[in-house]
C-alpha cells in the first residue's frame, strides 16, 4: 500500500460536484464538453496544485494526435487519462459487448500511451484493465467500477459508499505510479552520497599513485582509473585548466552511479519475474558503442578491490528499491539527474551550466526553426525535409541576400542542398533531439491522414535523416549517458524500437569550445 496519503476526497467537493452535474443535466442543453469543467474542478480538489498535481483538459500527448478529455499529472509524470461520455451512456455494455464502438477504438489508442485509463459518464467511473492484449479483436476489460453519483427523478446525490469506493478506485489507478515515484525520489539522496564516496576514493587513489605510499590493491585500482582517465584526456578535457585528476574523479563517480541507475530502470521494465539486479548486468542495458557501456562491461570482469564495498552498497540500494507500475521512464530519468546533481554537487552544476530547459521552451524553439526553414530557406517540409534537394537557378542575381543563401551556387547555377544538418553544441540530456522526434511524429501525422502512412514516413525519416543529420556535443559524462538512453526511450514511446547496435547517435563526449 501507499506509504503516505497522496490524496484526500473532501465530502463537500463531492456534494458540490453532484449539484453541478445535476444543473447541467436538467438544462437539457449541456454537451459533453460542458461537463468537463465540473469534473475538472472536482478532481482539482482531490489532486491540488500545491502538492505537485495538475489536472489538464485536452492534454497534448507528445508524438500523438490523441487528446484525452482530462489528464491527471504528478510532478510532470502522467498518472492517468480520462475519456468521458454523456451521463447515462451505457459504458459497461459498450466495453464488454460492442467491440466496434468508437469508445473501444479510443481505449485502444489511449492504452498505447502506456498509462492508466478511466472512462466515465460523470456518474460512474471505470478503470480499464491494462493486462489484456491491446488489439482490436480482443475485448477490453474493466478492472474496477465505482458508482459515484445516484440519480433519482433528475436529482443527483453521492451514491452509497461513494467516498471510500472512489478513493479505492483512485488508489488502484495511481498506487503503483506514486509508490514508484516516491521510491525513486527516496533513492536520490543515498545515491548522491555513494557518488561522493566514489569521487573521493578515486581522487585519493590517483594522488597516492604519484607517491610511494600506496598499497598493492590501490596500485591495481590506480591502473584501472588511469586507463580510463587517459582516454578522457584525449577527448574530453585535454585543455582544461582544472586539475585532471579532480575532474576525472567527478566524471567517473557520476558515470558509475547514473549509468547503474539508467540500466536499473530499463532492467526493471524488461523483466516481470526478475532475477536479482547486479552491477554485472549494467553494461547489457546501456547504449551500444558508448564509452559507458564499455566501462561497465570491463567492470563486469574485474571490480578493483578498493571499490568493492561502495559498489556493493550501490547494488544493494537498487535491489531494495521496489519499482513497479507503468511509469514514464523518460520523464523519470530526466528528473532524476536534475535532482541528483543538486544534492551531489550544486557548485559543479552551476559552474558547468547544467540547466534543464523546460520542454515548453524546447518546443517553442523547434517550431520557430521549422517556421524559418519553410518561410525563408525554401524547405517546404521544414525540419522533416528529406535529403538531396536541387534547385536550378538560371537567372540567379550576382548578389544574393543573406536569407536566400543555403549553399553557394556552382558554375551551372544549381544550388544543391544535400542535407539539413542539425547541431546542438551543448546537448545536455538531448532535450532538443527528443523534442525534434516528438515534433517529427506530429508533423508526419499532420501530413498523412492514414496512420500507417504517417508511421511509415516517420520511421523512414528517423532511420535515414535523424541518425545521419542530427549532431550533439556534451562535455559531462552523466548527461551524455542520459541523452543516449533518453533518446532511445523517446523512440520506443513513439512506436519505434531500434537496435542500438545498428543505429548509433551522432552524440559526442567533448568540449565544444575545443573543437
Amino acid at each position: 500500500m501507499l506509504q503516505q496519503e497522496y490524496f484526500k476526497i473532501p465530502i463537500r467537493a463531492l456534494i458540490n460536484y453532484a449539484k453541478r452535474i445535476e444543473r447541467n443535466y436538467i438544462s437539457k442543453t449541456a454537451t459533453e464538453p460542458t461537463y468537463y469543467g465540473d469534473l475538472k474542478r472536482f478532481l482539482e480538489e482531490i489532486f491540488p496544485v500545491n502538492k505537485g498535481y495538475l489536472v489538464q483538459s485536452g492534454y497534448k500527448i507528445k508524438g500523438s494526435l490523441n487528446r484525452p478529455d482530462l489528464t491527471v499529472i504528478f510532478n510532470n509524470i502522467v498518472l492517468f487519462h480520462i475519456e468521458a461520455k454523456l451521463p447515462n451512456t451505457p459504458l459497461e455494455n459498450i466495453v464488454k459487448f460492442d467491440i466496434n464502438n468508437r469508445l473501444n477504438n479510443q481505449i485502444l489508442r489511449y492504452r498505447r500511451e502506456g498509462v492508466q485509463l478511466l472512462i466515465t459518464d460523470f456518474k460512474s467511473f471505470f478503470l480499464i484493465d491494462p493486462t489484456p492484449p491491446n488489439e482490436p479483436q480482443v475485448k477490453q476489460r474493466i478492472k474496477f467500477e465505482c458508482i459515484l453519483l445516484e440519480e433519482i427523478s433528475n436529482r443527483f446525490k453521492p451514491a452509497k459508499n461513494a467516498l471510500p469506493n472512489f478513493k479505492r478506485l483512485l488508489t488502484y489507478t495511481c498506487e503503483e505510479h506514486l509508490q514508484t515515484i516516491s521510491n525513486i525520489k527516496n533513492l536520490i539522496s543515498p545515491l548522491a552520497d555513494i557518488a561522493k564516496i566514489i569521487r573521493e576514493k578515486a581522487l585519493i587513489i590517483l594522488k597516492k599513485s604519484q607517491t610511494n605510499n600506496i598499497s598493492k590493491t590501490e596500485k591495481v585500482a590506480a591502473k584501472y582509473l588511469k586507463e580510463i582517465r587517459d582516454d578522457f584526456k584525449k577527448s574530453i578535457f585535454r585543455e582544461e585548466v582544472e586539475d585532471k585528476n579532480t575532474l576525472f574523479s567527478d566524471l567517473f563517480a557520476q558515470t558509475i552511479v547514473y549509468g547503474a541507475f539508467s540500466a536499473w530502470m530499463k532492467y526493471c521494465q524488461n523483466y516481470i519475474n526478475k532475477p536479482t539486479f547486479t552491477l554485472q548486468l549494467v553494461g547489457e542495458y546501456l547504449p551500444y558503442g558508448s564509452f559507458i557501456r564499455e566501462l561497465f562491461l570491463t567492470l563486469k570482469n574485474k571490480i578493483p578491490t578498493e571499490f568493492k564495498p561502495v559498489l556493493k552498497e550501490l547494488e544493494l540500494r537498487f535491489q531494495k528499491t521496489e519499482y513497479k507500475g507503468l511509469v514514464n521512464t523518460e520523464s523519470i530519468v530526466t528528473t532524476f539527474y536534475s535532482d541528483f546533481l543538486k544534492l551531489y554537487d550544486p557548485i559543479t552544476a552551476k559552474n558547468r551550466g547544467v540547466v534543464n530547459t523546460p520542454h515548453e521552451i524546447v518546443d517553442f524553439i523547434i517550431q520557430g526553426i521549422d517556421f524559418m526553414l519553410k518561410r525563408w530557406l525554401n524547405k517546404k517540409n521544414g525540419l522533416i525535409s528529406e535529403d538531396n534537394l536541387q534547385i536550378e537557378d538560371h537567372k540567379a542575381p550576382s548578389k544574393l541576400k543573406q536569407a536566400q543563401i543555403t549553399e553557394i551556387p556552382n558554375k551551372k547555377r544549381v544550388k544543391i542542398i544535400k542535407r539539413l544538418r542539425i547541431l546542438d553544441p551543448a546537448a545536455g540530456t538531448m532535450g532538443f533531439a527528443c523534442g525534434l522526434l516528438n515534433f517529427a511524429k506530429e508533423a508526419f501525422q499532420s501530413k498523412f491522414s492514414q496512420q500507417t502512412l504517417a508511421q511509415s514516413g516517420f520511421q523512414k525519416w528517423v532511420r535515414e535523416t535523424f541518425f545521419n543529420n542530427v549532431y550533439a556535443f556534451e562535455i559531462l559524462m552523466a548527461p551524455y549517458v542520459l541523452g543516449h538512453i533518453r533518446t532511445f526511450l523517446s523512440l520506443e514511446n513513439l512506436g519505434l524500437t531500434l537496435n542500438t547496435e545498428e543505429y548509433q547517435l551522432k552524440s559526442y563526449l567533448m568540449n565544444t569550445l575545443m573543437t
